[in-house]
């Protein structure tokens, strides 16, 4: 219904592409010097860490603002045109799954150019490639099962514009909270 802003199946998609896909990116990353060099953490120690769970936090209601104002906000939402609550919906699942993907680029780091070392994990590219291929097909060709409808190449690059800006809002979260 018009309530439900992800469907079940959706749900499920993301979660496939988010742990399945996203354990094997991030297992690949390739232990670097610093980290090394640190000290071990007491077995007393918090495992999220006050600067994790603001990261988290921000994170998390950047990426909900920002798909929520698809459907919500009538500037953003006249960005798409005169279409169905069908095709917003589907812009909204493009735009979550694009943003959750670029905000593993976030999460792989904790310095302010979040594309350091990235070069030395081609696996990270290559599986951040395949979930974005993967949301390509699932819109596309989902129809009816997936509750999507195909979206114009403008609502994609709308879609992905608003996707990014999960990056430049943690890098600004990064410099304030050095």
């Amino acid at each position: 219904g018009e309530n439900i802003v992800l469907t079940v199946i959706q749900l499920l998609l993301i979660n496939l592409a988010m742990d399945t896909l996203a354990a094997i990116a991030y297992g690949s990353e390739p232990a670097l010097q610093e980290y090394m060099l640190e000290k071990p953490v007491a077995r007393q120690e918090n495992i999220v860490t006050k600067k994790m769970l603001t990261q988290v936090i921000i994170n998390a209601l950047v990426i909900t603002v920002i798909c929520l104002s698809i459907l919500f906000f009538e500037p953003v939402r006249a960005l798409f045109g005169d279409v169905t609550v069908t095709y917003l919906k589907s812009a909204l699942f493009a735009t979550f799954m694009m943003a959750i993907t670029f905000n593993g680029f976030n999460a792989r780091t904790e310095h302010i150019n979040v594309f350091e070392h990235l070069g030395r994990n081609n696996t990270f590219l290559l599986v951040s490639f395949a979930i974005f291929a993967m949301q390509w097909v699932f819109v596309e060709f989902g129809g009816e099962v997936l509750s999507v409808e195909p979206l114009s190449l403008k609502t994609w690059l709308i879609c992905a514009f608003m996707a990014i800006l999960v990056i430049p809002v943690d890098v600004v979260r990064r410099i304030i909270t050095r």
